[in-house]
């Protein structure tokens, strides 16, 4: 079971390893037996996804700089690492974000899962079906095995070009 986090750390406060051990516990939500895996995004929500996303755009920035800024995310758990991910690129890098060209896509084997990112996704003001609130990023949660959607790519991308060596128009949910 995926878990999360009632409510976010406060790391200025803790002691020692124990100490981040008792509060991670105590506030941790848990499924059925109290069993949870809590990742890194969970944990650390929002400093990790904003971490990563720095790092995202350092790279984007030196590699793909004529390009829009493209992100999928495999078995996004809670939807909590694509939330503070998003959410980073909103407030400090509004160039990238509003773009008309950034894209986010969760590819989420789990029914429940796929769920569970879309409320998570929208509660923190995205909508996961790939229209932007606020002309931002488009965000997309796509319910389908990793290996069936690395497929399905692979099978756009042997489609015939068109006039600029560009391949034939895309689903918006493919990236």
């Amino acid at each position: 079971v995926v878990g999360g986090l009632r409510a976010a750390l406060p790391f200025g406060e803790l002691r020692d390893e124990d100490d981040y051990r008792r509060r991670a516990a105590a506030a941790a939500e848990t499924g059925e037996g109290g069993a949870a895996w809590l990742t890194p995004s969970e944990l650390f929500t929002p400093f990790y996804g904003r971490a990563v996303a720095r790092s995202i755009v350092s790279r984007h920035r030196r590699l793909f700089a004529d390009r829009p800024l493209q992100m999928v995310e495999i078995g996004g758990g809670n939807g909590t690492f694509a939330a503070d991910v998003l959410g980073h690129l909103r407030l400090e890098e509004p160039e990238l974000f509003y773009s008309g060209g950034c894209r986010y896509l969760l590819v989420e084997i789990s029914e429940r899962l796929a769920h569970a990112q879309r409320a998570n996704l929208a509660a923190a003001g995205f909508d996961a079906d790939g229209h932007s609130r606020d002309g931002g990023a488009e965000v997309f949660v796509h319910h389908q095995s990793a290996f069936e959607w690395a497929a399905e790519q692979q099978q756009q991308q042997q489609r015939p070009r068109d006039g600029d060596g560009a391949p034939a128009r895309r689903a918006p949910e493919a990236l």
